[in-house]
């Protein structure tokens, strides 16, 4: 099961590629920002509840949230000139 860091992490990139903030994400899904700073810094646990709400909001499934995120820049090729 992923960390809490982990599915903090795995937020951030969902909310970074669809370009809000955690005020906007706090304001439309009632998740506090403060709950997500305790996810990222404390490593306090995630309830499932609102892993869901998220997701709803997102519109992504749960385990999106559990899940290893690749890094869309996964091009390792250098220009060399």
């Amino acid at each position: 099961m992923a960390t809490p860091t982990a599915i903090y992490d795995n937020y951030e990139k969902l909310r970074d590629k669809n370009y809000m903030s955690d005020y906007y994400v706090e304001q439309k899904t009632g998740v506090s920002r403060a709950i997500m700073y305790f996810w990222r810094k404390k490593g306090t646990k995630v309830q499932r509840k609102t892993i869901e709400k998220l997701a709803l909001f997102f519109d992504v499934p749960v385990s999106y949230f559990y899940e290893v995120q690749e890094d869309e820049k996964t091009d390792n090729s250098s220009c060399a000139g």
